[in-house]
């Protein structure tokens, strides 16, 4: 498939296509080595997961797990309690009082690393060990790569004691998401953290992705906060398991958390205020329920919320929390496929590949659907197959080759319309060598007097006119190929040289040879040469210096003229309409057969026979409204009657450029008047 479409380029243009194909290869080559780094995720955070996720919401009507419970510290609780935070004592209480229903899981969104009076801290460990097993309370920590000055870590043993009770035994030699590995782990206090039945890191970096696990410096594994609800973890052999559920990760060993509209949390959000107040007045709290998971966000009043990046933009920090929360609960995950670098660059090929096969406009139509086309697919995949398929850089690179096809079509295009106009330049030079255009051509033969103009509707025309002289005879003849432009001009060029080789004919065989002859003579020509591009008008006149008489023949031409003097008046004007030079017959280079017949009329000394082509009567009106007609001809040519040659010519063309105006003419228009008049005889000239 290449090598035909390469085939097809032109000779001149293969450098500048290899060079294009190249350049596709490197930067091509570019997004594959960035796709599933820095480059491929800032893209995808700024373009590709804002776009679907907010379709996504658009689409589906989404909701949480009911058995996801969120109460938040808020401005409301901040009043109540007239404070920004509850004392450890306080606490244990709204903890145990959650805890009370039995197998309930609790998260809360809070370090605890502040400095705590020691019987506070006894009075919290002692209420939260009346809770046994029969419910979970995870509280969160975070890891960092270095660690911080002045600040404890937390203890290792304390870190095993969590391992024993999280990960599966079997786990081994897990897939440790880039930048996590090496991690210090810091939280609350050992007096407190150690009374928590688990805890988990909360780091979250904006780009849509958790990491389930982090390894620290000590060679000990923690989950994610919010994967520190379930057990057992099982990270092994690149898969993650979590009570025996496979949740989806990328090649860097990550989890896309499945974000829902902000709106969604919020109206699912309780105040702590009510929670509050029946934990301190000893009433049971009927709206969490055994096998509820409760998640408590404690910093959600004014001056306190942190805010993290998100598809929908920002967004409470333990809001990420309680989107993966969700989806451990209702299954509810985001398969996603890794950027592919070979996809990358088959893109980027095929975009090259359907420009350089399609027209320009074509090609960019093309592009533009198929741009649209990978849009829906990947949008369609993610709302509904849950698969994450990016389509920014597979679009950037289709689009880059589809840019580097238009861009060769483009410039392949400009060098073959140059090489054209050479070639026209060079057919209208050897065409100017042989007629004249443009401007009036006198030729004086004994008694006739021919004048003749010529205009082309392109750089090479197809019409042409001409005389020949021999002895006594004068022949006048006007002919338009079928057409204009190159092919025109070829045919004329030809017909041109016949004539020529027939003046040598005509010296040998003058009085014999009559206008049907000649036309007989060129038509076998043109049918010898067996194009179906042959076809030309002709009409040719032959006078008689001596007696005045004018043979002519017609080969499907526009049929001329004969404007008598005797109708002329002293106004200058004809009283009659020119009398039209009847006769027919088929055009040259139709048939081989094809046969001519000869018609006469005596000319009076001053009349005039004029002879054109079809475009000066079927070319358009300035207002491009209409042709301008045989009748607007007809009524010219009585106007300037009583000009002489030179004049009337001039006059009859500069109407017909008048009344045409700057409108771009649809074919060649000529136009060839003879003057009879034995009292100008020359001698003739040979």
């Amino acid at each position: 498939m290449t090598f035909k479409i390469f085939s097809r380029v032109p000779r001149e243009s293969r450098r500048i296509y290899m060079y294009a194909i190249c350049l596709t290869a490197l930067i091509s080559g570019v997004f594959q080595a960035n796709s599933n780094k820095e480059f491929g995720v800032f893209l995808n955070k700024q373009i590709f997961y804002p776009f679907v996720f907010s379709l996504k919401s658009r689409l589906i009507d989404e909701s949480l797990d009911p058995r996801l419970k969120i109460f938040a510290y808020d401005d409301s609780t901040v009043a109540y309690k007239k404070s920004t935070d509850l004392t450890l004592p306080e606490w244990a209480d709204v903890l145990t009082g959650l805890a009370a229903p039995g197998d309930v899981r609790i998260l809360v969104d809070k370090l605890f690393d502040a400095y705590h009076p020691i019987e506070s801290v006894k009075i919290f460990a002692s209420k939260l060990k009346t809770l046994g097993d029969h419910s979970k309370i995870s509280a969160i920590t975070f890891a960092h790569t270095d660690r911080i000055r002045f600040r404890s870590d937390i203890d290792p043993d304390i870190v095993t004691s969590l391992q024993s009770k999280v990960f599966a035994p079997e786990m081994s030699d897990p897939l440790i998401p880039q930048g996590f590995g090496d991690m210090t782990l810091y939280g609350a206090i050992p007096e407190v953290i150690k009374n928590f039945h688990r805890f988990g890191f909360a780091n979250y970096r904006g780009d849509g992705f958790i990491a389930p696990i982090a390894r620290l410096k000590s060679n000990q594994m923690v989950p994610h906060a919010a994967l520190s609800l379930f057990d057992p973890i099982d990270i092994s052999h690149e898969k993650l398991k979590i009570a025996g559920k496979q949740i989806p990760t990328n090649q860097d060993g990550r989890v896309l958390v499945n974000f829902f509209k902000p709106d969604i949390y919020r109206k699912s959000t309780l105040s702590m205020v009510a929670l509050i107040a029946r934990i301190q007045s000893g009433m049971d709290l009927s709206i969490v329920k055994p096998g509820d998971i409760v998640l408590i966000l404690p910093a959600m009043f004014t001056g306190h919320t942190d805010f993290v990046e998100s598809p929908f933009g920002p967004i409470p920090g333990g809001f990420h929390l309680v989107s993966v929360v969700n989806s451990i609960l209702t299954d509810n995950w985001i398969r996603v496929v890794d950027d592919s670098g070979f996809f990358v660059l088959l893109c980027a090929f095929f975009g090259l590949a359907l420009n350089l096969i399609l027209r320009p406009s074509l090609g960019t139509m093309a592009t533009l659907l198929t741009s649209i086309a990978i849009v829906t697919v990947s949008a369609g995949l993610f709302i509904y197959a849950k698969i994450a398929i990016s389509f920014v850089l597979p679009i950037a690179g289709f689009l880059l080759g589809s840019f580097c096809g238009i861009s060769l079509k483009v410039h392949s295009t400009a060098l073959d319309e140059a090489r054209k106009n050479r070639e026209l330049e060079v057919a209208s030079l050897v065409q100017r060598s042989f007629f004249q255009s443009g401007e009036p051509t006198t030729r004086d033969g004994s008694s006739c007097k021919a004048v003749g103009i010529t205009e082309s509707a392109s750089e090479c025309g197809g019409d042409w006119w001409g005389s020949l002289r021999k002895n006594n005879y004068n022949y006048h003849f006007i002919a338009d190929a079928i057409g204009h432009g190159v092919p025109a001009a070829l045919i004329t060029s030809v017909a041109y040289s016949v004539s020529k080789a027939m003046e040598l004919e005509i010296s040998k065989a003058l009085e014999t040879l009559l206008p049907s002859d000649i036309l007989t003579m060129i038509n076998q020509v043109l049918v010898s040469l067996g194009s179906r591009l042959r076809h030309m008008t002709f009409f040719i006149v032959r006078i008689d210096d001596k007696t005045g008489e004018c043979v002519y023949a017609n080969a499907g031409n526009p049929q001329g003229y004969l404007l008598r003097k005797a109708s002329i008046g002293v106004d200058g004007k004809s009283s009659e309409r020119p009398k039209q030079l009847a006769a027919i017959g088929n055009v040259l280079g139709d048939e081989a057969g094809s046969s001519y017949e000869n018609h006469s009329v005596t000319l009076e000394d001053g009349d005039k026979i004029i002879l054109f082509t079809d475009g000066i009567f079927e070319n358009r009106t300035a207002d491009e409204r209409s042709q301008l007609g045989k009748p607007w001809l007809r009524q010219t040519i009585q106007r300037h009657a009583g000009r002489p040659i030179d004049d009337f010519t001039s006059s009859v063309w500069r109407h017909y450029k008048f009344a045409t105006g700057s409108t771009p003419p649809d074919d060649d228009a000529s136009l060839l008047v003879i003057e009879f008049d034995r009292k100008k005889m020359k001698n003739p000239t040979s």
